[in-house]
């Protein structure tokens, strides 16, 4: 699969939803690339938190997600954690 270049001092906001909701303040030290499985929300990438597979191993500063967890099944929550691990950094922050 396409791997989707990322920014430096990127924030991946899984299940980001509406661009109307804006992310917390503090993190606008990073530049956000959103992350939806809904393309009508218009995400920066089309992806399912479970399957990161469009960014590389270790390629963001930063994971946020808000009220995306809840969605998945415990089994997909446990993929999910380590989708999340993986694409961060070895010093990046999950939110």
């Amino acid at each position: 699969s396409k791997r989707f270049k990322l920014p430096r001092k990127a924030l991946l906001n899984i299940g980001c939803g509406s661009p109307s909701i804006a992310l917390p303040e503090e993190l606008s030290v990073y530049k956000e690339v959103r992350i939806d499985i809904d393309p009508k929300v218009r995400p920066d990438i089309v992806a399912s938190a479970t399957d990161l597979s469009p960014i590389a191993s270790e390629a963001a500063s930063a994971v946020y997600t808000s009220h995306t967890l809840e969605h998945l099944m415990p089994h997909e929550a446990k993929i999910a954690l380590h989708e999340y691990r993986r694409v961060l950094k070895k010093n990046g922050i999950l939110f």
